[in-house]
């Protein structure tokens, strides 16, 4: 089978890599999270694509970089996503701050936490699903002191919503570093048990450094507005809206541009979202559920009990192919591409004519099938009415990502990751 699909930019490989860039800057060094986007492909993206005035979306924002990336560009922003702790990441780095009141926030902490009176975990109340027994399993009890303590400790800075959130996802980026995870992983394993008698790290200096982190990059971010003119007339709102859900997008406003990296593909098998969420949705009571369950909502997580083609010829055989080797694993890969297909569908429509769709998407291989998502992508937007400009490659060397998989799902077989990300531009017909 022929496939006509244009790739731009192969000649000039490495442009679209930025090797040594810095991903830090500004509000973008708040929190580690899986698979997320580089600060410069999204500043790339906007600055050809978008500008002062002009309306962006991300459906997937995860932790907000192309809305960050939106407003230094002067643009108004709206992200989805269904992990609470990632729009609470999104909220906090997008947000505008009065810095004076930031700073003496800090300085209280700083000079207070240290001094601070333990609470004794008879006295601790924990959060409904993650019962003592189960935090002891994650922590070193002296540990689960200093986090309660200190969660007890910030709630006297509720009423003041922004300076709140923001003392609560930095907290939130040091519960991995405390607990009992092992290390360069986002799924949830832990230390083996004989490890945990010595483990401590504790866990007050880590928060006052990362509290210090954090304000010097809203100090960044608000300057380099400011000096824009850009910091009181943009914002980003962002939200739980499911893009695969058309009544969820029923008011939502038409957009410019929409920049976003959708996942690779069902949660539960790629990028760990919700299991790398799960410490600190529980913690602070975002969301009480398990991980699996947060999986079940993302795209895919409904698995279909039978596969049906999805109008895209090459995904359709790849997926014929795997369903001879591995039923169940087949129709978990047709029903991400069945929500997928709805999302784009969706979002296709909330695009106003002559903008333009950048979709950054990676390409699996499932027993031994490579899944052409970029190629699934392209096709759909085509059908919705878009002209496809070309596709852009990227190198994942600085991305973080398991370095290897289980592509046929056999114990000790295993397959480097992917190596490539595909930009797919499409623009809407007039």
């Amino acid at each position: 089978m022929s496939i006509d699909f244009q790739v731009v930019g192969i000649e000039s490989m490495g442009e679209w890599d930025f090797i040594g860039s810095d991903n830090n800057e500004y509000t973008h060094c708040f929190h580690r999270y899986p698979a997320t986007m580089i600060p410069h492909l999204a500043r790339k993206l906007i600055s050809r694509y978008g500008g002062p005035g002009m309306s962006l979306l991300d459906p997937y924002c995860g932790t907000g970089t192309s809305l960050v990336e939106a407003r230094l560009a002067g643009m108004k922003s709206f992200g989805f996503d269904l992990n609470h702790t990632a729009r609470k990441i999104s909220i906090v780095k997008t947000n505008t701050y009065d810095i004076t009141k930031l700073d003496n926030f800090i300085k209280k902490i700083t000079n207070e936490i240290f001094d601070l009176e333990l609470m004794e975990l008879t006295e601790s109340l924990t959060p409904d699903g993650f019962s003592l027994e189960t935090i002891r399993s994650w922590y070193p009890d002296q540990t689960i002191k200093e986090i309660l303590t200190i969660i007890e400790y910030l709630k006297k800075f509720s009423s003041n919503e922004k300076i709140n959130d923001f003392a609560l996802i930095t907290l939130s980026d040091c519960l991995r570093d405390v607990s009992y995870q092992r290390n360069n992983e986002f799924k949830l394993y832990r230390i083996p048990l004989e490890e945990r008698a010595l483990f401590y790290v504790d866990i007050k200096p880590l928060y006052v450094k990362k509290l210090i982190r954090n304000f010097n990059g809203v100090v960044n971010n608000q300057k380099k507005l400011s000096n824009k003119e850009f910091l009181t007339n943009t914002n980003s709102k962002i939200s739980s809206k499911n893009s695969v859900i058309i009544k969820d997008l029923k008011y939502f406003q038409k957009v410019d541009l929409v920049v976003t990296s959708p996942p690779y593909g069902d949660s539960i098998s790629t990028v760990a979202y919700a299991q790398f969420s799960w410490l600190t949705n529980m913690w602070f009571g975002f969301d009480q559920r398990t991980s699996n369950a947060l999986d079940r909502d993302l795209m895919g997580g409904i698995v279909s009990d039978k596969i049906y083609l999805t109008g895209c010829d090459i995904i359709d055989e790849a997926i014929s192919k795997i369903a001879q080797i591995d039923s169940k694993r087949a129709r978990e890969i047709y029903s991400f591409y069945r929500d997928y297909k709805l999302s784009i569908k969706h979002i296709a429509q909330k695009i106003k004519p002559l903008g333009y769709s950048c979709y950054v998407v990676g390409n699996r291989t499932v027993r031994g099938e490579y899944l052409r998502t970029d190629i699934f992508t392209k096709e759909l937007f085509e059908k919705y009415d878009f002209e496809y400009i070309g596709t852009e490659i990227r190198s994942l060397t600085n991305t973080r990502m398991p370095g290897k998989i289980s592509p046929s799902g056999k114990k000790g077989i295993t397959a480097p990751t992917m190596k490539n990300e595909y930009i797919v531009i499409c623009r809407k017909l007039a």
